[in-house]
């Protein structure tokens, strides 16, 4: 069975008068309805495509790079504009990597990724300091009042009751391959209106889940 690129889930292959044959009946038809197994990496809408990626800070800040293994088994590289900083949360775009239309494989979909940051878990003193220098200033807070109580955060301690809170905190990070790499910048998204509810489902806080070479359009 050849399957056409683009093609979806519960699309039916139909081949005419194949089924059994009796005397005096016409033979019937075999129907095969296709059945999208989910993937590991990617998750698709349409011909859209949407992956989610973990970043530490000093990318967020300074520009992000990384490789994405794609579907047809190219390895792109993917890398954000100098200065353009990536807050948690944020989703950028790739013109033309998402999924090939069935009978139009020239017109693809975009590629639209949720970045997550990875944050230091301590800092220096000495570069404290510097820090400081360079973010805004933070508005001085006044605790001279005899009605504020001051109080310093700690690590927190989970008793027996509540390890599955602590469980729910922690993630596991994604392994990349090392192949012929092609090269690709984010942009902002723009969503199709059609597609207007998987980009809610991206904007939300609290609620989330690799043929030839070619070069990535970008806007």
């Amino acid at each position: 069975i050849h399957i056409d690129k683009g093609m979806k889930h519960g699309q039916k292959i139909t081949f005419e008068g194949e089924s059994d044959e009796k005397p005096g009946v016409l033979p019937g038809d075999i129907v095969f309805v296709l059945q999208q197994i989910p993937h590991k990496l990617f998750k698709r809408d349409g011909k859209n495509l949407y992956l989610e990626k973990k970043i530490k800070l000093s990318s967020a800040l300074t520009g992000a790079q990384f490789k994405v293994s794609h579907m047809d088994k190219r390895i792109i590289h993917v890398s954000s504009a100098k200065g353009d900083i990536i807050k948690p949360g944020d989703v950028k775009q790739i013109e033309g990597e998402g999924m090939p239309t069935w009978k139009d494989p020239f017109d693809k979909g975009n590629l639209y990724i949720k970045f997550e940051i990875e944050f230091p878990t301590t800092i220096p003193p000495k570069y404290v300091e510097q820090l400081i220098q360079i973010f805004p200033k933070r508005k001085p807070e006044n605790n001279n009042s005899k009605d504020i109580e001051v109080v310093e955060l700690v690590e927190p301690t989970y008793d027996n009751r509540r390890g599955g809170r602590q469980e729910a905190y922690m993630e596991d990070d994604e392994e990349e391959r090392d192949k012929d790499v092609e090269v690709c910048e984010m942009v902002e998204p723009t969503f199709e209106s059609n597609q207007g509810g998987r980009r809610e489902a991206y904007m939300e806080d609290d609620d989330f889940e690799e043929s030839r070479e070619q070069g990535c359009p970008v806007n």
